[in-house]
């Protein structure tokens, strides 16, 4: 067994004298929440740490609906969650194509455009409350949930776009090279490519949009009016409007409220961590893995800085990490990589496909980017 040094000893002291003030600092305003909705009202302000004789009425009330307040519970639920599904639907579709044509495509003026969107959080979301409602009451759109989802997609897009751009620089852009080179269009490259390989970054920004919209309350006070509309948010702030607020039936409401993204938080955990503070160096590995179909086979890499070539573990012909028809016919010229002057000029072709075919031993070799089932002849 290893000996246990001081400096480590040290560190782990370090980390729990910050770490249990920040837990506690976290847990007991929830520990306060709960306690609150399993309470009577007349011992929720009592000062106990414990109720005398806990209950789950105030739970019931909630459910079933049973105060004034609580006559549209479930509709303003309901109304939360589509929401917050909506923002996060439309904000992952609008980052992920825009972040795909700055990053990927090299758009002219894409990186101004998200510089612009981004200086828009300089400015406090409620300075621009004013400004939304007006452009909002211009459209018509004023009491309809179509202006909430709009607005907060609006606020949500600028930051996962940013998040999305950054992680896909990460990627390898000789993946997007190899499927042009095998006459890939943008979509396939976007659906094929992109795509399985940005799933952590936009797990974590869809759920960031989704989490965004579900707590919104000021956009949702001033846009929506109708009661059947109100998001369940904006439904709590009425438990405050009587000069005897029903403490104990706000705080279950509270606690059920809390639950769904608790919930949604804890599901895609993973995901989230991995995709926002992960390191992305693997992107090229995971490409290369998902799409092999003889992903079981290692293969030997190879160095194209001289002109000897090693041939691969397996003679069959190699074929394209990201096609999804993998096609294992061999091609009928060298790939790029094994004679970087294949696409200088068309005489530089003409030599190189002569020189090639006149070869008479051939031996299968890959390229480390060779994604056309080549087989080069090059001894």
């Amino acid at each position: 067994m290893k000996p246990i040094s001081l400096k480590t000893v040290t560190t782990e002291a370090k980390l729990l004298l910050i770490g249990i003030p920040v837990f506690l600092w976290t847990i007991i305003p929830v520990y306060h929440l709960f306690l609150f909705a399993i309470s009577s009202k007349d011992s929720a302000t009592s000062g106990r740490l414990w109720p005398k004789e806990p209950t789950l009425q105030n739970f019931e009330t909630v459910f079933f609906q049973k105060h004034f307040y609580l006559n549209h519970f479930w509709t303003q639920l309901g109304n939360s969650l589509l929401i917050a599904v909506a923002v996060g639907a439309i904000t992952l579709v609008v980052a992920t194509t825009a972040a795909f044509a700055i990053s990927r495509l090299k758009v002219r003026g894409g990186r101004t455009v998200m510089n612009l969107a981004l200086f828009t959080y300089f400015i406090p979301a409620a300075f621009l409350a004013v400004p939304m409602y007006r452009t909002m009451s211009n459209y018509g759109l004023l009491n309809n949930q179509w202006s909430l989802i709009l607005a907060m997609v609006t606020i949500a897009s600028p930051y996962c776009i940013w998040v999305l751009k950054q992680a896909s620089d990460k990627l390898p852009y000789e993946l997007d090279e190899a499927a042009r080179i095998d006459g890939a269009s943008p979509m396939q490259l976007f659906r094929l490519v992109y795509l399985p390989l940005m799933v952590p970054s936009m797990v974590a920004v869809g759920t960031y949009a989704l989490l965004l919209a579900w707590n919104e309350y000021l956009y949702a006070f001033l846009l929506l009016s109708n009661e059947t509309d109100l998001t369940l948010a904006v439904a709590l702030g009425n438990f405050l409007a009587a000069d005897d607020s029903p403490w104990e039936l706000l705080m279950a409401t509270g606690f059920v409220y809390a639950l769904p993204p608790a919930a949604i938080y804890y599901t895609f955990k993973r995901y989230m961590v991995s995709g926002l503070t992960a390191v992305l160096s693997r992107a090229e590995q995971e490409g290369a893995a998902r799409w092999h179909p003889y992903r079981s086979r290692k293969l030997k890499r190879i160095s194209t800085s001289s002109r000897s070539f090693t041939a691969s573990a397996s003679t069959l012909p190699m074929v394209s990490s990201w096609c999804w028809l993998a096609p294992r016919a061999v091609a009928s010229r060298p790939c790029c990589a094994c004679w970087p002057g294949w696409r200088k000029s068309a005489a530089a072709r003409s030599r190189s496909t002569a020189r090639w075919s006149t070869i008479s031993t051939p031996r299968t070799a890959t390229s480390p980017w060779c994604f056309r089932a080549t087989r080069c002849t090059r001894t």
